[in-house]
């Protein structure tokens, strides 16, 4: 079964890309830790539920992550430690990181790195398909995840399902973090509509633009807006790229996702990499994928709508505080 098991993962997996090949940096000789995915419950669960056809399971993926921080770092003093995933892990890192502070030495430092965990709550247009709204809204209940001041005072408590919900927890995540959202994120976009962009009608790709890269923009510079944080948000058709060769590769204005973590991290300076090119993976650096007759669906509407999108820019600041 696939349900809470690795029974489906290789004994051994190399990987050689992305973080795992940050040469001629800073960062190149630092110790890293793969956690692999087997709890089901983006790594927020820490508790068992009786499942009608699965009987009871244990989502203990909040405990698998924590643990992996006790034992590896624990109380050794002066780390710097960036916690983060991809995808599920994404979800699940923006939720943790504002309690693996309690794990380490008060002398350590943490970062976090989330990379596509930005779901929009809106409705999809295939018919039966789970919206993501409410899959934020059962996992809250069902995983009981602790959830951080900023977001729970902002929300209260008949919403907090919202914070484990990427459009309004990363804005508020208190923990100095770089961001990764690709604007037509292939997962979520691959979901609500049914299909991928070769095989978009007119309307699944003005649904493509609006509400969803609209909505992701709107993520993108509320996070943007809190000075401790960056965000690396290319507009590709793409999910996740931190154990890929597009962490290196990818590029908006000539910056990388690793090239603005560096600058980040080692000189306090933060790059801006968000992109404003029209259509889906529109930017020269994304990875090709098949177009089809309505992939784009470019109108003055879209164009008025990118003109505002421009007047949200702000000028890049220097320095973040922790």
């Amino acid at each position: 079964s696939w349900l809470v098991s690795s029974a489906n993962w290789p004994p051994t997996q190399i990987f050689s890309d992305g973080l795992f090949q940050m040469t001629n940096t800073p960062w190149e000789n630092a110790n890293l830790v793969y956690l692999p995915y087997c709890s089901s419950d983006a790594h927020m669960g820490d508790t068992e539920v009786e499942l009608p056809l699965f009987g009871l399971q244990q989502f203990r993926g909040r405990r698998l992550a924590r643990e992996a921080v006790k034992r590896l770092v624990g109380m050794k003093e002066n780390q710097e430690i960036i916690f983060g995933g991809t995808s599920a892990g994404g979800r699940g890192s923006m939720v943790l990181v504002d309690f693996i502070h309690e794990l380490v030495h008060e002398s350590s430092t943490v970062y976090g790195l989330h990379d596509s965990g930005a779901y929009q709550d809106i409705q999809p247009i295939i018919s039966g398909y789970y919206p993501f709204g409410s899959q934020c809204h059962d996992a809250y209940n069902m995983f009981t995840p602790p959830i951080s001041s900023q977001c729970s005072e902002l929300h209260g408590p008949d919403s907090l399902y919202k914070c484990v919900c990427g459009e309004y927890m990363l804005p508020h995540v208190m923990t100095p973090s770089q961001v990764i959202i690709h604007q037509y994120d292939s997962y979520q976009l691959s979901q609500n509509i049914g299909h991928d962009p070769k095989d978009w009608t007119y309307d699944e790709c003005m649904y493509a633009e609006d509400p969803y890269r609209l909505g992701m923009s709107t993520t993108v510079e509320a996070i943007w807006e809190k000075e401790k944080h960056v965000v690396f948000a290319p507009a590709c058709y793409e999910h996740g790229i931190l154990t890929w060769g597009d962490f290196q590769n990818v590029k908006v204005d000539g910056i990388s996702a690793q090239d603005q973590l560096i600058s980040w991290l080692e000189d306090n300076v933060r790059l801006r990499a968000v992109s404003y090119c029209e259509g889906v993976n529109c930017q020269p650096t994304c990875p090709q994928i098949e177009m089809g007759p309505y992939s784009w669906c470019i109108d003055k509407k879209l164009t008025k709508q990118a003109d505002k999108k421009q007047e949200l820019i702000r000028e890049p600041k220097p320095k973040f505080e922790m």
